[in-house]
């Protein structure tokens, strides 16, 4: 999707358009700290041994790296849409 803002297509707004939001500079760093917090863990967590052992009960050891990385994305992606969210 980031290539859609390149040529305003695809995408709920022209980019060049956004309006500029007053956001409290204390908010902004507290729902910025605690979304980075709250992936911090996720990626601790799912680095660990004992989590690679149960979570490879469930899936094939092949797909370990890419369920990591599906799971991170869509840490990312909320992070980003909350955010997003906080500024309107």
């Amino acid at each position: 999707m980031p290539v859609g803002f390149v040529g305003n297509f695809a995408v709920p707004r022209d980019h060049g358009r956004c309006v500029r939001v007053a956001v409290d500079g204390q908010r902004a760093a507290r729902s910025t700290s605690a979304l980075l917090g709250i992936f911090a863990v996720q990626h601790s967590v799912m680095a660990r041994p004992f989590f690679k052992r149960w979570l490879t009960r469930f899936i094939p050891e092949s797909a370990e790296r890419s369920t990591y990385v599906l799971f991170s994305s869509a840490r990312v992606d909320r992070a980003v849409r909350l955010l997003a969210a906080a500024r309107r």
